[in-house]
């Protein structure tokens, strides 16, 4: 911090004056997407080349050919580059390092998937980008963990563009605690954090404030609106893609304007920004200041990194060396599909998918076809319930879908757990589940079952939102589905993730987990290979109702439109036959 003041000191007299223009270059969320992939974020295979977009090589091209064009150019990224690829669950942060190195961001945060192999994964990615590539997260105390204390990242940083000082204040989502595995490190709120900083960077004479955050894009809004010393907002996290129009490509679904405009009680404006995931786009922003460091005009929107953007030979030739570790491990063919088992637009995270579906099956069906404890039983556990939050993309129709593409949709390497619980915890679970449910931004709690139907009604408070659960019964020798019982016990799978903790979930109250150390990607693998080619289909297992307090929901108002036009009709035959 004493170095960041004094810094800042010799700053001062670079406040704005007059107008300032300012180009900000930003992506979030590549995942360790490091080639260009299909449309989806999947492997780029050979026969659909013409539509195989992104690829940080991509990401070089557009990011030099700004900088030489341009002054005041900012290149900024808004965390999780690890985990997502075979790049990072073979080779883990040394590729990852070496990219952003030849990025060479002017700025990055972190993000919570940065902490997924805990401060021992974390620490020398960090030695690797001091003194090159400037790593900012306002609320993340290191002091408490052995491996990352003397590593501290700065709260923000101060660049001085065109002779203006410009604040980069950095934050990730405090969510981080329970969503991976940050050890000792302690995560404050995300926007105290910032606005505590901005206004010691405001004190100081800096005038234009950005914030680059990992919290995503409903929180983003919220920073915008309440922390006035901040003028823009470049985010993470929801792998949202921010759109003005409808010329994108019509897989990509906008979740709101390119910039999203906030303007604040006082009559001054922000705008916050983000570009999807995987790298598929890099935002593209041009912003006017005043000589108060207010935003005037802007301009922009993000760019689609497709195929008649050339790829940088030297960002090529530094993957190379990686590729025979990466290619040996993936290139397995598990399988077909003859399906698209559809993941994108965060659909998993608000809504029953058939990729969650599928997966949900092949852990189910694995302890399925264990033997049972009983003669009268079909299966010693009833039902699955995993997150939406851990499939992490789609698969493509395909004769020959691949490990790797396996990899892509589950990168974490999670065990699976059975563990037996009683009704009543099992529906507290499901509550929990969309307790923070958003149509637009869904979190990663939101449920993927086998096993189940879930009805739920989104309109009523949190903790109150299931209306009713059925579950397959395990100990009849005919499957079929009953009510949820509060007091019946339960035995049911999980991955390793939720039953630690992760996204919320509270797993204290259940009794005899097991843990045999089985791959969340093994049976996933062995799945595939059993029902290829796949067919997964949507089956209605999860229900969302949105009816308004004193509304009746469109099933009830149709059955009770049909039941009064019977009677009508029957009395039209009685009066027509008196």
């Amino acid at each position: 911090m004493w170095f960041v003041l004094c810094f800042l000191l010799g700053l001062c007299c670079a406040a704005v004056s007059g107008d300032f223009t300012l180009t900000v270059l930003h992506t979030n969320d590549v995942h360790s997407h490091f080639l260009e992939t299909d449309p989806y974020g999947g492997r780029c295979k050979p026969e659909k080349k013409n539509r195989c977009v992104g690829g940080v090589a991509r990401h070089l091209t557009v990011a030099r050919k700004f900088r030489r064009e341009r002054d005041n150019v900012l290149f900024l990224n808004a965390g999780d580059y690890f985990q997502g690829t075979s790049w990072y669950s073979v080779l883990k942060y040394k590729p990852v390092a070496d990219v952003v190195k030849l990025l060479h961001h002017d700025a990055m945060c972190l993000g919570n998937h940065e902490f997924d192999d805990g401060p021992e994964g974390l620490a020398p990615f960090l030695r690797q980008l001091r003194s090159i590539v400037p790593v900012v997260t306002s609320n993340a105390d290191f002091s408490a963990s052995p491996v990352l204390k003397d590593l501290q990242v700065n709260k923000s940083i101060v660049l001085k563009l065109g002779g203006v000082a410009v604040g980069i204040i950095g934050a990730v989502t405090p969510d981080t605690k329970t969503a991976s595995r940050p050890g000792n490190v302690t995560f404050d709120d995300d926007m105290s954090s910032i606005r505590k900083e901005a206004i010691i960077l405001k004190k100081a004479g800096i005038r234009v404030i950005i914030a680059l955050t990992h919290v995503g894009y409903i929180r983003d809004q919220e920073i915008a609106k309440l922390v006035p010393e901040v003028s823009l907002v470049v985010g993470g996290h929801s792998h949202t893609l921010l759109y003005t129009g409808k010329d994108h490509p019509q897989e990509d679904r906008s979740g709101g304007d390119y910039p999203t405009v906030i303007t604040r009680s006082d009559g001054t404006k922000a705008l916050v920004v983000q570009a999807y995931w995987f790298g598929k786009y890099m935002g593209h922003l041009d912003v006017t200041y005043d000589d108060e460091g207010d935003i005037k005009l802007w301009s922009g929107k993000p760019i689609l990194l497709d195929q008649s953007i050339a790829q940088e030979q030297d960002m090529l030739d530094l993957l190379k060396p990686y590729m025979e570790n990466v290619t040996a491990a993936g290139n397995t063919v598990v399988g077909a599909s003859k399906v698209l088992l559809k993941a994108d637009n965060g659909i998993c995270r608000r809504q029953e998918c058939n990729i969650g579906n599928f997966i949900a099956d092949a852990f189910l069906d694995f302890f399925a076809g264990k033997p049972t404890s009983t003669r009268s039983a079909w299966s010693d556990v009833n039902g699955c319930l995993i997150n939406g939050g851990s499939i992490r993309g789609s698969i493509e129709q395909s004769e020959s879908v691949i490990r790797d593409d396996l990899l892509t949709v589950m990168p974490f390497g999670n065990t699976l757990v059975v563990v037996t619980l009683d009704g009543a915890h099992l529906w507290d679970l499901f509550e929990h589940a969309v307790a923070k449910y958003n149509p637009k931004e869904a979190g990663g709690a939101f449920p993927q079952v086998s096993g189940f139907y879930v009805t739920y009604d989104v309109s009523q408070p949190p903790m109150k939102r299931v209306v009713s659960v059925e579950i397959l019964c395990s100990n009849c020798s005919v499957p079929r589905y009953e009510h949820l019982d509060d007091r019946t016990m339960y035995r049911i799978v999980t991955i390793s993730y939720l039953y630690q903790g992760g996204d919320g979930y509270d797993f204290s109250r259940a009794v005899n987990a097991h843990d045999n150390g089985d791959l969340d990607l093994d049976v996933f693998q062995e799945y595939f290979k059993k029902t290829s080619p796949v067919q997964a289909k949507l089956e209605q297992r999860i229900k969302i109702l949105s009816r308004s307090p004193g509304q009746t929901d469109s099933a009830t108002c149709a059955g009770k439109w049909y039941t009064g036009s019977v009677a009508l009709l029957l009395l039209a035959c009685f009066f027509s036959m008196s």
